[in-house]
Formats: C-alpha cells, structure tokens, sequence
C-alpha cells in the first residue's frame, strides 16, 4: 500500500484543561497538549479532512491528498465545543464528532460502568452548531453498547439505522459516517454498517485502512510515543507495506 492510500486519523475522546487523576482508559487529552498536537500538524503542513471526505477518496480510487489528517471525537461530549473546537478553529482544523445519539443533551451513562463519572453531552442546538461550522457529525450508535459483536442482528440494525436517523433529523443533512464502540467489529458488523448507509468507519489500532475499517491513532502518549512519532512511523510502516497489527 502506497503512501497515497494512507492518511493519519486521530482518534480523540475527551479535551479538558486538566486531565483526572482517574483515567484508565486514557479518554482525557490536556487543552495544552492538544494545542501543542495541532500545533505541530499545521506546522508540518498537514491540513484537515473529515472521515467522508476521506473515505470517499478511497471509493473513488483516488489518491489521498498529500500530509491530509482525520481528527476525531467519539462519544459526543459537550467540551469537544467548548474546549476543543476553539483551538481547532484557531489552527485551521475541521473535524468529525461521532455522537450516541441516545445521550444527547444528556450524559455519558455509559460510562459509568467504566469508573468515569457521567459527563455532559452536546445537545441538539449545539451539535447544529457544529454542523454549521464546518464539522462533520457522524453516528457512534445509540446507546453505546459495549460490542456490537455481540449483539443479535434485529438490535444491530436498530443501532446503527436509529442513531443515524436521529442525527440526521438534529443536523438536517445526510450522516454517513460511523465508529465502531470500543473499536469491536468483524465482519458481520462492517456489513450491517454498510447496509444502514454508511459511507465510512472508524476503528482503532490495526492493520485495515478501508472505507468501513478505518485504522486509528491513539492520541493519548503511550509507551513513550507521542503524536509526531506515532503519525511518522505509522506512515513509514505504510510505505513499507507492512501494516502495524
């Protein structure tokens, strides 16, 4: 796979001025940090794309357009507006917020099983704002489940085709694309996406980089690697053909 046919997609959660001491699945990304991020992407020339835009690239066979970047925010929390899109506009970045749509206006519920406590979420006003700016809104299900692996195919469907048709009545305009909750998908599930409309899809870490299986980066420092060693390596790997597992 040609350099052409690979773009970083940054994977984001959560954007706040301090990061809590409790954190075990690392959502949180520091206000500075992230500034710090997007400031050395525009430095380095890169420019912002949505994950349609993207994936539509990818339908068509063309190549991708050169130092091209994903940003993305799962879940839909209300500081992707308030935190993050502020330094976003600053740097000259759009994005892609995949939102639970039965938690809009809401709270995170979801994410109590995990040890955070519920937070805010984007509420209808504030996701048309979004939409208004330029940033893409996409589906990340209705109710966060925790695979849609394991779910039978009546409440898959349901998932994926309610959540997509919430979200286009909130923003009154097609949404076609998707992430996969906690990055669970086999092929049953790329299927039922695809089948509910969906042009384009997010995972995580991996090997694929296809339309409905778009490999992400992890934004948080893991091991030691920040953002620009992650995004370099990751493209010499491409380069290389061998894709990171």
């Amino acid at each position: 796979m040609s350099r052409a046919d690979w773009a970083p997609v940054l994977m984001y959660h959560r954007v706040a001025a301090e990061v809590p001491a409790h954190d075990p699945y690392r959502n949180f990304v520091k206000a500075e940090v992230f500034d710090a991020q997007l400031g050395w992407l525009r430095r380095r020339g890169f420019h912002g794309v949505t994950v349609s835009a993207l994936a539509d690239a990818l339908i068509r066979g063309e190549s991708l357009p050169d130092r091209c970047v994903a940003i993305t925010f799962d879940d839909g929390y209300r500081d992707n507006l308030e935190v993050a899109w502020p330094l976003l506009r600053r740097h000259g970045f759009t994005a892609t917020v995949f939102v639970v749509s039965g938690s809009v206006g809401g709270s995170s519920e979801f994410d109590r099983p995990h040890g955070y406590p519920p937070a805010a979420m984007l509420s209808s006003a504030e996701l048309r704002e979004l939409h208004g700016a330029g940033v893409e809104i996409g589906s990340h299900t209705v109710t966060h489940p925790e695979s849609l692996c394991a779910l039978r195919s009546g409440s898959l469907q349901a998932e994926l085709a309610d959540s997509r048709a919430a979200l286009e009545d909130i923003v009154g305009a097609p949404v076609t694309a998707f992430a996969y909750p906690h990055s669970q998908v086999d092929a049953r599930v790329e299927a039922a996406v695809a089948a509910a409309g969906y042009r384009a899809a997010c995972a995580g870490r991996g090997a694929a980089f296809r339309p409905l299986r778009l490999s992400r980066l992890e934004t948080g420092v893991r091991r030691g690697l920040g953002i620009e060693t992650q995004v370099r390596w990751r493209r010499l790997r491409w380069r290389l053909g061998r894709t990171a597992a």
